[in-house]
Parts: C-alpha cells; sequence; structure tokens
C-alpha cells in the first residue's frame, strides 16, 4: 500500500499502519485508495493522512469501495471541470510566457516546502 501511497524507501510508520488497516478493514483496495490519494494532492498539494482518511469514510458511509462506484456516485472527481461553450478560451501564450510561469510555480512550491 506504500506504493499507491507514493512512499518509497521506507516501511509505513504505527501511525501510517494504522490508517491502512482501517481502510482495509473497510473494504477498500489499493485502488479507491490511489483514487481518495489522487484526491487529497490535488486538493492539499501533499499527502494528507487525515484529509485522506476523510474521504475514505466519506466513501465507506455512502457504500462506494470500487473505483467504478466511486466514479459513478462521488460528485467530486478529478476530472477538471469541463469548459462551458459560451465561455471565451483563455489567451494564447507563446512559451517564454510558459516558462516564466512555471518558474514561478516551482520557485513558490520550492520556498514553501516545509519537508512534509
Amino acid at each position: 500500500m506504500a506504493e499507491v501511497l507514493d512512499i518509497r524507501g521506507r516501511a509505513l510508520t504505527a501511525g501510517e499502519a494504522k490508517f491502512v488497516d482501517s481502510w482495509l478493514g473497510m473494504g477498500f483496495g489499493p485502488e479507491a485508495v490511489a483514487e481518495a490519494y489522487d484526491r487529497t494532492v490535488l486538493n492539499t498539494g501533499k499527502l494528507s493522512w487525515n484529509y485522506l482518511d476523510r474521504i475514505l469514510r466519506s466513501w465507506d458511509e455512502q457504500g462506494f469501495y470500487t473505483p467504478e462506484a466511486i466514479l459513478a456516485g462521488d460528485p467530486r472527481r478529478t476530472a477538471a471541470p469541463k469548459r462551458s461553450a459560451d465561455k471565451t478560451p483563455p489567451p494564447e501564450k507563446n512559451d517564454d510566457d510558459r516558462l516564466a510561469v512555471m518558474r514561478r510555480m516551482y520557485e513558490h512550491m520550492k520556498g514553501n516546502d516545509d519537508g512534509s
């Protein structure tokens, strides 16, 4: 399960293992945990055990245990919202603009890295 959560080069801590054991006990497999992990990282920018646990407990309450049931039943999908046809598309940017934006994002993320 550590691989599903992008944890490499170390074993789960005792506290982390308790979370995983509880999810497995609820009936979740690696695919469902991977979907919850993806949503956690998209919404928080990192692995947040409590956030991930809340997602899985919500799915448990609703009876969503498989990726198919989750995608069919949970309205908060990972896909980006679809653009309305009547909206103007974003302005095109040249490669220099894109590179500058990426550099700013990288510097911002690097400066906010708290090691977690």
